[in-house]
């Protein structure tokens, strides 16, 4: 009885002892490395500046004595020590690129507008008959040179003649006070500068 009860407590010992070992757990370890690449993109500058070159300075707009005065028999209006009438001037530059290389024609802009520096604009001599409205300034290419005429003219008070030639065709004893007096505020405003603005502007 002894050895029969020996025998089961035996097996139940072994029959406990599977069922406490069990299994193991079993881990897959693996590192992963992947090399990832991407493209740098660097936009490239154009430059597309445009830049007023050479530019050579006008002469001075004169309003003085006509260089070819009309014929009077007993001139009562003279110019004495006057530099002659010139009514015109001339600006001339370039355009070139950032390289200093000329711009085509069909590559850029030119424009340009022109006003009085001083105590006077254009139209306060216009309204007061000394001179003719502002003209029209247009840059005119030829070559790679731009050419831009300033012409000015003499105004309604002087019906739009040189002074000289339209106060000899009247009576000083009528018009000399006149003379005298317009002359002399015109005179006044000897200080006056133009002022040509060019502008260039890339397409």
């Amino acid at each position: 009885m002894k050895r029969r009860t020996l025998t089961l407590m035996i097996c139940l010992l072994s029959v406990l002892s599977l069922v406490s070992v069990g299994f193991a757990s079993w881990i897959i370890t693996a590192n992963d490395t992947e090399d990832v690449t991407g493209n740098i993109q660097i936009e490239t500058v154009t430059d597309n500046r445009v830049f007023i070159v050479d530019i050579v300075d006008p002469s001075d707009i004169v309003f003085g004595a006509p260089k070819t005065p009309d014929t009077f028999a007993n001139p009562w209006f003279t110019a004495n020590e006057m530099d002659d009438e010139n009514l015109s001037a001339t600006i001339t530059f370039k355009v070139v690129d950032a390289n200093d290389t000329a711009v085509a024609a069909d590559k850029v802009t030119v424009t340009a507008n022109i006003e009085l520096v001083g105590a006077k604009s254009f139209d306060d001599l216009v309204t007061d008959g000394y001179i003719q409205a502002a003209p029209t300034v247009t840059p005119v290419r030829s070559g790679d040179v731009y050419t831009i005429t300033v012409t000015l003219n003499w105004g309604a008070k002087w019906g739009n003649k040189n002074p000289y030639n339209y106060y000899n065709a009247l009576d000083v004893a009528t018009y000399g006070d006149q003379a005298y007096n317009d002359i002399t505020a015109f005179a006044a405003l000897n200080t006056l500068q133009y002022k040509v603005t060019i502008t260039a502007t890339a397409k």
